[in-house]
């Protein structure tokens, strides 16, 4: 299980995670071994995203292929369009990934 929390205050917004990576085996075993960054800092200072959920996207950990997105989108008009560009990334690689198996749960917040 992951935990994302985001606090508001008058002075901006707090997140926080964990960092556990839960790993499951072909056996159904699992474990959280694993460590891992799961907020993250947009290259321009403007934005955050943190993300629990489903640890793997486009064959890659998740935080990494959300790094590789922000590398690519380093700077945007609003948050609004840059959500609806990463939102859309997302689920076509989501789709592509899944294929006719049960969706794992994700989660990314974008503030």
């Amino acid at each position: 299980m992951s935990f994302l929390i985001v606090e508001i205050t008058s002075k901006g917004m707090i997140f926080g995670a964990d960092k556990n990576v839960t790993t499951t085996r072909s056996d159904g075993t699992s474990d959280q071994n694993t460590k891992t960054e799961k907020v993250l800092k947009w290259t321009n200072g403007k934005a955050l995203v943190g993300f629990v959920g489903q640890g793997r996207i486009g064959g890659m950990p998740t935080k990494n292929w959300i790094e590789e997105f922000i590398t690519d989108n380093p700077n945007f008009s609003s948050l609004e369009q840059i959500s609806l560009k990463l939102k859309d990334k997302v689920e076509k690689q989501r789709r592509i990934d899944e294929g006719t198996n049960k969706a794992e749960p994700m989660i990314i917040h974008l503030a």
